[in-house]
């Protein structure tokens, strides 16, 4: 009887849990068809505070407005620490209407100079997973022997191949 009510309390705390996660989620679904500025400020703001909020929401803002969305996914790309928010961004790149316009964006990140923005272009690139990117990849690994960015460059790397193999054994 105590095991019973012990698992009769879990399962109402985890319901509860997950009703209290998915609330913020369902709430910005609706946001995007009634007030779409304000559900990209929402979403951008959820980013900038870590992005666990955000997870899921990237795909949506895509398909509300890319011109909106790409920029500020390519922002919020390499978000420390939440690798399955990174995963939604990387999902919701190559699901815009426009690839060529994401592809122009990652290619003004991987010109950049600057460590922090190439390095974010090198990980959208690989979650793009296209001949043009793979290429650029390469011309950033020939270039900028920084540390940091020769990390990036195996990562995007090592995502573009399995990306483009498991798109190829998808094809097949």
């Amino acid at each position: 009887s105590d095991d019973l009510f012990a698992e009769m309390a879990l399962d109402d705390a985890l319901q509860f849990r997950s009703s209290l996660i998915n609330t913020p989620r369902d709430g910005q679904n609706r946001l995007w068809g009634t007030d779409p500025d304000l559900a990209f400020e929402v979403f951008e703001q959820g980013l900038s505070q870590g992005g666990k909020a955000s997870e899921g929401l990237a795909g949506p803002a895509v398909q509300t407005a890319a011109d909106s969305a790409v920029p500020i996914l390519l922002k919020f790309i390499t978000l420390p620490g939440n690798e399955k928010v990174a995963a939604d961004i990387g999902r919701a790149l190559r699901l815009a209407s426009d690839p060529a316009l994401v592809e122009t964006q990652i290619r003004a990140l991987l010109a950049s100079d600057v460590e922090e923005v190439r390095i974010r272009g090198l990980t959208a690139a690989g979650w793009m997973a296209t001949p043009g990117l793979d290429s650029a990849i390469l011309d950033v690994r020939k270039a900028d022997a920084r540390t940091p960015v020769r990390s990036a460059v195996r990562g995007a790397t090592s995502r573009s191949y399995r990306l483009g193999a498991m798109m190829s054994l998808a094809v097949a």
